[in-house]
């Protein structure tokens, strides 16, 4: 974490190593509020079936529990809120008890966009929607705007899409608990990002998912890169690109995450102070990461797709 504070990072999401295996919440309140008071960026709370926290409450991370992390560390300025997936419950939840103390994130895109004809969310992550392109930032934005009937036609133009990283996932999730980080690197790669092989051990890509996943882009309108996927474990970067490009870039315009008021915001705008400790829903915007990558300007690198 030092090293990450160092290197100028405003956030960390928190999770649990596979070893940690508490048997009383005050196992889990212990470990997470001893992670925070050891840094001083802010900390986003992931509660996620992932972690086998059922054992100690339903739930996994109970509303108790969380409202005592956030009451007793000034830095915890989020919560990822996934208890009880893939239903919705525990968001809706968390938004009702801590959205005035918080940012609460709902990560799922495709509970997302639907609730916010509800709900007042003001960021989205962190999960794999870059690879349905820029759809996730716009659907986003327009709802945030009160846009939200144009956001819902966004969001049903991707629907082959969605579709068919549901199936691959539900092929390797139920019972394991882990995430085939390769699956959602072959996601990326299709639409322009690097690919490449990732450290060992890791999970294979069936040629069948690869199959579904490029198929469902192509039906939902999205850049998709027309490469074979032999290409995907070289990695883009590996290839030659002409003189003078780049490889993709962060934009500048993603979230910066403040403690004194635990709100997201961006670049230039203004933060309110008024309550230290409540988000600021006039200034925060469209936070939706890992969609604010932007790819090379088109013809700097034939093997990049243009946006």
């Amino acid at each position: 974490m030092k090293l990450a504070e160092k290197a100028g990072a405003d956030i960390v999401l928190l999770s649990y190593p596979s070893n940690f295996w508490p048997t009383t919440e005050q196992e889990i309140y212990d470990y997470t509020k001893a992670f925070c008071d050891a840094t001083s960026l802010a900390v986003m709370l992931f509660p996620i079936p992932l972690w086998g926290f059922e054992r100690v409450h339903p739930m996994g991370m109970s509303v108790e529990l969380i409202g005592r992390l956030i009451a007793d560390c000034p830095n915890v300025v989020a919560v990822k809120s996934e208890q009880g997936f893939p239903l919705i419950s525990g968001l809706m939840e968390m938004y009702h008890h801590y959205r005035d103390q918080v940012i609460i994130s709902c990560p799922i895109e495709g509970d997302c966009i639907p609730l916010m004809s509800l709900m007042d969310l003001q960021f989205s992550g962190t999960s794999y929607t870059q690879w349905m392109g820029d759809y996730f930032p716009k659907a986003f934005q327009l709802a945030r705007e009160g846009k939200w009937e144009e956001a819902m036609k966004l969001y049903w133009q991707v629907q082959p899409a969605r579709l068919a990283s549901g199936g691959a996932t539900a092929a390797y999730m139920p019972g394991v608990n882990f995430i085939n980080r390769t699956n959602w690197k072959y996601m990326d790669w299709l639409a322009g990002f690097n690919g490449g092989p990732l450290r060992a051990p890791t999970p294979r890509m069936p040629d069948r998912f690869m199959g579904s996943l490029r198929a469902g882009l192509k039906a939902s309108g999205c850049p998709v890169t027309d490469l074979p996927d032999s290409e995907f474990m070289k990695g883009l970067l590996a290839r030659p690109c002409q003189a003078g490009s780049m490889p993709p870039k962060a934009i500048a315009n993603g979230p910066i995450w403040t403690r004194a008021s635990r709100s997201a915001v961006t670049p230039n705008s203004t933060m309110s102070t008024a309550s230290p400790l409540k988000p600021s829903k006039t200034s925060a915007t469209a936070g939706v990461t890992n969609s604010y990558l932007a790819h090379p300007a088109a013809g700097s690198c034939p093997s990049l797709i243009e946006p």
